[in-house]
C-alpha cells in the first residue's frame, strides 16, 4: 500500500516515509502534542486492519534518538518467540525472581489513593508529536519488527515479546507510545483486587525494576496504581 493510499484511508493529509534500516521503513505524520493520544485512538480503529500499528513516538527530539536505537537493533539477529506466551512468560518471571531472591522492594499498602498514570510521551507541552505507522497487525508484533532489544542490555527482544504477549492475553494491554527507553500501554482490564494487583506489580518489577526503584518505591505502591489506571509505563535507564 502506498503512503498516499494509507493516508487517505486513515484521513491523514500526508504521510512521510522514514528509513529505519536498509530493510525497514515506517510512515510518520505530525500532530499537535495535545492531539497525539486522540489521534492514536482513531488510528487504532482503522490501521491494524490495513496491516499497520500506530504508535506515538514522542516529539521530534525523542524520535531522532529512537531512530538511532532502531538502527542499532536492526543489525542484531532476532530469536522468534515461542507460541506459548503463558508458559514462556512465567518461565521468564521465575528466572528473574531467582536472581533477585528476597530483595523485592516491599512495604505497606499506600494510605493515599494512587493517581492514575497519564501518558508521558504524547505531551501537551510539545508543539508537535510524531505519530508512526509500523507494518504490524498488533502491538506485540511491533516489538519484533522494530527489534526492541538490548538498548540497556535487558530484556531481549524475545523476552519483551513473550511478556507482552502474555499481558495482552490477560489484561488486553496494547502499546500506545514507544521511544528508545520508554514503553507506554493502554489496558482493557485492570487487576480485580489487591491480590491480583500485587501479583501483576511483581511481574512488572521483574520485567522492569526501574518503575519501582526509581518510581513508586515499593511493589505495593505500584500495585495500588495498577488498580486505578488504564495506562502502564515502563522505562529503562
Amino acid at each position: 500500500m502506498s503512503p498516499e493510499e494509507l493516508a487517505f484511508k486513515l484521513g491523514v493529509k500526508q504521510l512521510f516515509e522514514q528509513n529505519i534500516s536498509p530493510d525497514l521503513s515506517i510512515y510518520i505524520h505530525f500532530v499537535p502534542g495535545e492531539k497525539a493520544f486522540p489521534t492514536w485512538q482513531e488510528h487504532r480503529k482503522l490501521a491494524p486492519a490495513l496491516g499497520y500499528w500506530p504508535l506515538v513516538l514522542g516529539n521530534d527530539r525523542t524520535f531522532e534518538q529512537t531512530k538511532e536505537c532502531f538502527e542499532h537493533s536492526a543489525k542484531s539477529p532476532v530469536k522468534r518467540p515461542s507460541p506459548h506466551p503463558l508458559q514462556t512468560a512465567q518461565k521468564f518471571f521465575e528466572s528473574r525472581a531467582e536472581e533477585v531472591a528476597d530483595e523485592l522492594p516491599t512495604g505497606p499498602w499506600p494510605i493515599k489513593s494512587a493517581a492514575p498514570h497519564s501518558f508521558y510521551l504524547p505531551a501537551e507541552r510539545d508543539k508537535r508529536a510524531v505519530i508512526g505507522l509500523i507494518r504490524a497487525s498488533n502491538s506485540v508484533q511491533v516489538l519484533q519488527v522494530l527489534r526492541f532489544r538490548d538498548w540497556k542490555a535487558f530484556p531481549s527482544v524475545h523476552e519483551h515479546v513473550t511478556v507482552h504477549d502474555y499481558w495482552n492475553l490477560r489484561y488486553g494491554s496494547e502499546i500506545v507510545c514507544l521511544s528508545s527507553e520508554v514503553l507506554e500501554l493502554q489496558v482493557k482490564r485492570r487487576p480485580a483486587n489487591r491480590e491480583a494487583a500485587l501479583a501483576l506489580a511483581k511481574e512488572q518489577y521483574l520485567y522492569c525494576s526501574d518503575i519501582v526503584e526509581q518510581g513508586t518505591g515499593t511493589i505495593q505502591g505500584l500495585a495500588a496504581g495498577l488498580m486505578v489506571s488504564d495506562a502502564w509505563l515502563f522505562w529503562w535507564d
